[in-house]
């Protein structure tokens, strides 16, 4: 290992005047020690294994040129330099490299062009090998581009100004951030982890799948100048990545994010400066096709944009003015408060409304709505015991947690599959299941056809559906009695077995005829009879009922009646067949099918539907006459031996 030092009053071994010099000298091992500020004219090249120490020392980069490449490189370490930039430079260039940057200040050396701004910094791969980066302590004002890198770590520094640099580019596999200060950058790793970090506007993550735990987001432009402004600008519409709204985490894009205790700050100031530009906007959060989960935040009023994907909101005070399109949008609510949960409107049901505010808007079955929400305030509770005990350091003993495991038992078309979804969802908003999933199987999902693979088959069944809900429809079909009861046993004592074991992160629900569910119960395996303790009876829909599930099935295919003819015929008809069919709601959804179809065979008769201006072609579509009821029901009749 040899010292090898730039410039400098002592009598040393190996002294060279320029950087140049020092780095074609220097070998694996070396140190190459600055001892008074340079401009570097041409391309040094540092090889592996050497530590370039500037000693607080600056290094000018020369216009149009490459000051330091490191290629091929295992493990070079720069620390202590301050690195002036001048214009359409790059001072550091790693390629297929290894290298670390501490205690690092880079800027340009003064306000250019943002065409004239190249990135200072340049990180990717070669043919030979990965490039991996760490930079700790260091405060960079200058544009950087990292494509195709395997690691990217930074602690401790300031990466970017919203002010003096355009966007820049960190593209890896592995990204790690903490206690970092952000501005212009965008973040597309395959994993990350952000920490502690901050935003000082435009911090983008992409394409991945991140966690993001006490990021603060504060955006305050009140105090800058005019000329300032328009800087700002010119470099949000110039560069590879443009964008056309100043955002404090501007895209949370086409990935999955767990976002943890987010505090944003979007000054009311800030906002009306801002306006003084055309066509710039302004938003606090901005979120696309992403899957998101929000916990434990407080989020100050100002604009969001929620262009499309999923957001679960866990303990959070959203006072976000969210602009969103609710067909686009999927919402869960744990406990918090946000206008996303406001949505009104038949059509957006599922996307605005808490899991028990859906049970509560379902067509009858009141006795099932209390039992349910009974089952779901009790599981709450005991998670709010486990919490208030994990919170106080008191003993928690969860084996006295009660079954939430559930029977729901009725005729066809009484809507079990619908209630076990939603309640499914609302055990997930309230704590009880890690996760809103629903796995719908029959019996046939559980045995398999050989003696052996059935508790296998099984298990991977209740694997599968881990997190949340296993709806098994017709279940009496695991009765153990009849040709297949060796079969169904394995599978009955496996699924017993499976539910002790994860009774913390799955809820059964078994499903089917009443009579047949009793039967199956009362007279099957003993572990069954004590594990569901939570009979749910639906009952067959009153005539009424049926009408207002047929009313709602039409408004949401924007029907429009033609005369009280047509109504009276709606009314008159799911009367007489519902006495004579069984199927509840389902044999209203075949009658509305029936008339839709008959409405389009109607309507392929006119040739003039095209030409139509689109009011008068939105009539025509939508109108529901007498004649396509009237076919409707007669084709029922039909099909059901009722003439």
């Amino acid at each position: 290992m040899t010292k090898i030092h730039v410039g400098g009053i002592g009598v040393f071994r190996k002294k060279f005047n320029t950087l140049e010099e020092a780095s074609r000298a220097a070998k694996y091992g070396d140190d190459i020690i600055l001892h008074k500020n340079v401009t570097v004219l041409g391309n040094c090249l540092i090889t592996s294994g050497v530590c370039l120490e500037g000693n607080n020392h600056t290094i000018t980069t020369t216009s149009g040129k490459l000051a330091i490449l490191i290629k091929d490189a295992k493990r070079v370490e720069i620390r202590n330099i301050k690195f002036k930039v001048r214009k359409q430079s790059v001072a550091l260039k790693i390629l297929g490299s290894e290298c670390s940057l501490e205690n690092i200040t880079m800027k340009y050396v003064k306000r250019y062009s943002p065409r004239e701004l190249y990135p200072a910094i340049q990180v990717t791969i070669d043919e030979k090998m990965k490039s991996s980066v760490e930079i700790r302590r260091s405060t960079i004002l200058t544009n950087l581009e990292m494509r195709k890198v395997e690691k990217i770590a930074i602690e401790s520094c300031v990466i970017g100004d919203l002010l003096q640099n355009s966007m820049s580019i960190v593209e890896c596999n592995n990204y790690k951030s903490q206690n970092t200060v952000y501005s212009n950058i965008y973040v597309k790793a395959t994993t990350g982890s952000s920490i502690d970090d901050e935003s000082n506007g435009n911090l983008l993550f992409a394409d991945g799948t991140y966690t993001l735990k006490n990021l603060k987001a504060y955006l305050g432009l009140s105090d800058i100048k005019s000329r300032q402004l328009k800087y700002l600008k010119e470099l949000m519409w110039d560069g590879t990545i443009r964008i056309e709204e100043v955002a404090l985490v501007m895209f949370l894009n086409k990935g999955k994010f767990t976002v943890d205790n987010f505090s944003v700050e979007l000054p009311h100031e800030t906002l009306e400066r801002l306006k003084e530009l055309d066509d710039v906007g302004c938003v606090a959060v901005s979120i696309n096709n992403s899957d998101v989960t929000l916990r434990n935040s407080i989020l100050s009023e100002a604009p969001a944009i929620f262009h499309s994907g999923t957001i679960t909101l866990e303990n959070v005070q959203d006072n976000l003015k969210w602009k969103y399109n609710p067909s686009k949008v999927t919402i869960a609510n744990k406990n918090s408060n946000s206008s996303l949960i406001k949505v009104n409107g038949p059509k957006s049901v599922e996307k605005g409304m808490s899991a028990l505010q859906e049970i509560d808007s379902q067509i009858g079955q009141d006795a099932v709505k209390q039992k349910l929400r009974e089952i779901v305030s009790m599981a709450q509770q005991e998670v709010y015991q486990k919490r208030l005990a994990e919170r106080t350091g008191q003993s928690y003993n969860p084996t006295n947690v009660f079954s939430n495991h559930m029977i729901f038992s009725g005729s066809a078309g009484t809507g079990k599959t619908t209630f076990a979804r939603l309640v499914g969802k609302a055990l997930f908003e309230a704590g009880v299941l890690p996760e809103n999933k629903f796995t719908e199987a029959s019996p046939k999902d559980l045995v398999a056809g050989y003696v052996g693979q059935t508790r296998t088959k099984t298990h991977d069944l209740i694997l599968k559906s881990l997190g949340g809900v296993l709806f098994i429809d017709e279940a009496y079909g695991l009765n153990e009695d009849g040709q297949n009861s060796s079969f169904n046993k394995e599978a009955i004592e496996q699924l017993i077995a499976d539910m002790e074991n994860y009774r913390d992160r799955l809820i059964v629900i078994m499903a089917g005829y009443t009579k047949e569910m009793r039967n199956f119960i009362e007279n099957g395996n003993e572990g069954l009879r004590s594990r569901f303790n939570n009979w749910v009876e639906f009952k067959d829909y009153r005539d009424s009922e049926l009408n207002e599930i047929l009313w709602s099935m039409l408004e949401q295919q924007n029907a429009i009646y033609s005369d009280e003819v047509t109504i009276m015929l709606f009314q008159d008809g799911i009367c007489n067949l519902s006495h004579h069919i069984s199927g509840n709601g389902r044999f209203v959804r075949n009658l509305v099918q029936k008339i839709m179809e008959k409405k389009a065979l109607r309507l392929s008769y006119r040739t003039d539907i095209g030409s139509l201006d689109a009011k008068k072609q939105y009539e025509v579509l939508n109108t529901i006459e007498s004649t396509d009821v009237e076919a409707a029901i007669k084709d029922m009749r039909e099909q059901y031996n009722l003439l």
